[in-house]
Parts: structure tokens; sequence; C-alpha cells
């Protein structure tokens, strides 16, 4: 809708040299709840990795409520483990 209403103001303001000082109201975006797992979806997810590596990223994940984002950029020096 947004696209719409810019390509008729630029249409009327640099084709027909017409500008015009009718304010357009734009339509406001629309925001969404993410969707969230249940108890039980969650524990299904984890039950069904058998790569221990990708078990141990996702237990992570979920555990300390990290973004996909963050996980990917994680470093063993970010983790206050001992080797």
């Amino acid at each position: 809708m947004n696209q719409a209403i810019s390509a008729l103001r630029f249409y009327c303001k640099h084709v027909l040299h017409h500008p015009t000082d009718i304010q357009y109201i734009r339509p406001k975006k629309q925001t969404k709840l993410p969707q969230v797992l249940s108890e039980k979806e969650v524990a299904q997810l984890l039950k069904s990795v058998t790569n221990p590596k990708h078990k141990a990223i996702l237990f992570l994940t979920y555990s300390s409520g990290l973004r996909a984002g963050e996980v990917v950029r994680l470093r063993c020096t970010d983790l206050d483990i001992e080797r």
C-alpha cells in the first residue's frame, strides 16, 4: 500500500508537474506475535536430535534464550567452562 501511495505522489509531482497538498493516510504496519512452542513440543524437538554437538547447541540455545544469530557467533571463549 505504501508503495502505491508513493508511486502516485511521484507521478503527480514529477510527471504531471502538479504537486498536491493532499495528505495520504498510510496504513500502520501490522505487528505479529512470535509463535511459541509448548513444553511438550520443545521436549520432542530436543529428544529427536541424535548428534551430540547439535543437541548441545539446541540445549544451550533454549536454556539461555539466545537467538539464532547469537548462537552462530558463539566462541569457546564466550562460554565459562574449563577444558
